[in-house]
């Protein structure tokens, strides 16, 4: 279907998943296009938001293993919380423990 519609690609989207493939990791990267363009729409002024990210000890560039930690990072957040850990943060009693008190706020 793609090669059949080829006239209605994005040219940079394109180029960008010839050249560095279509996965949840590359699509992280600042300077991909749908990366760059999501960065544009949020967040929206007067809605609290909180960014939760990994960071593994060692890792160079820091990040969870998987993902570079300075991606996670959302500015203007109204907290950021970083834990010694991995990608699967949902597992994380530090990060749960934060959720909560978040939601447990008026």
């Amino acid at each position: 279907m793609a090669a059949e519609n080829r006239s209605h690609e994005n040219p940079l989207l394109a180029e960008d998943y010839e050249r560095n493939g279509l996965s949840s990791i590359s699509t992280l990267r600042s300077t991909q296009p749908v990366s760059r363009a999501a960065q544009s729409l949020m967040p929206v002024p007067g809605v609290r938001y909180y960014t939760f990210a990994g960071h593994l000890p060692g890792t160079h560039p820091p990040s969870d293993g998987f993902v570079p930690l300075a991606s996670a990072l959302i500015p203007g957040a109204t907290s950021t919380t970083i834990v010694k850990d991995g990608h699967q943060l949902y597992l994380n009693d530090e990060v749960l423990e934060k959720i909560v008190e978040i939601l447990r706020q008026p």
